[in-house]
């Protein structure tokens, strides 16, 4: 499993962010890497949204196997780009 120091990374994004305060913060990795897990941490200690960039939960109706973020946590944080349509829409980037 990946270690590494929050408080670091908290302060580096903070200070990217006030240099560039429209700025975006990408983290992106293979799957199961505890990438939605980092951006929820961040999202509670920095005012930011997040953005998916997922090719599958998109789609509203296809929780299972996606493992798309609760209901719950997008109320409380913003997320984007989650449940916007349908399966049988056609969705391209």
């Amino acid at each position: 499993m990946l270690q590494y120091d929050s408080s670091q990374i908290l302060q580096d994004i903070r200070g990217f962010l006030t240099i560039h305060p429209d700025g975006m913060i990408a983290i992106y990795g293979q799957t199961a890497t505890g990438k939605t897990a980092l951006s929820v941490e961040l999202a509670k200690h920095l005012p930011i949204e997040v953005i998916s960039a997922d090719s599958r939960q998109i789609y509203r109706h296809m929780d299972i196997g996606t493992d798309k973020i609760s209901t719950e946590i997008r109320s409380q944080i913003p997320h984007h780009l989650i449940d916007i349509v349908d399966p049988d829409e056609i969705y391209t980037a």
